[in-house]
């Protein structure tokens, strides 16, 4: 009798080291916020490009301005971009990306980091990739 009611102890502990550990690993889902400015095609396409790399994630969630204050685990991206060169439009942008982390009105947001590039069209999804890197990397903390 006592060897079964270690054996049930034994069952017991391991159960709820094994659901705490589940619980533990469970990662929290960051709510990511992407504004984009500028009128020109590379930009626009790097920033529809990041909102797809973001839809189609498993850590964020593409949300609006509101839902992103209401969080606490949010996160907002902004690009401003404009063409650099009048004789192709089309080719190359500068383009500025800045993380702030959204605060509850009246609060300022919270500066993470900025950056400007110059990039190609055919650079667009490799620059997608590597604002997103970067947004894994600024919101590890969130999760």
């Amino acid at each position: 009798m006592v060897r079964i009611e270690k054996v049930m102890l034994v069952f017991t502990v391991l159960a709820l080291f094994a659901s705490g550990a589940r619980a533990a690993g469970t990662p929290k889902v960051v709510k990511i916020e992407v504004s984009c400015s500028g009128d020109d095609a590379v930009g626009s396409r790097i920033c529809a490009s990041l909102k797809e790399q973001i839809r189609s994630s498993r850590s964020f969630q593409l949300v609006g301005e509101e839902e992103a204050r209401k969080s606490s685990t949010s996160f907002h991206v902004t690009l401003i971009s404009e063409f650099v060169d009048d004789q192709h439009p089309n080719y190359h942008t500068a383009m500025a990306v800045l993380f702030t982390r959204p605060m509850p009105e009246p609060q300022p947001d919270s500066f993470v980091t900025a950056w400007v590039a110059v990039v190609g069209d055919h650079e667009i999804d490799d620059e997608a990739a590597t604002i997103m890197a970067e947004v894994d990397e600024a919101t590890e903390f969130l999760r």
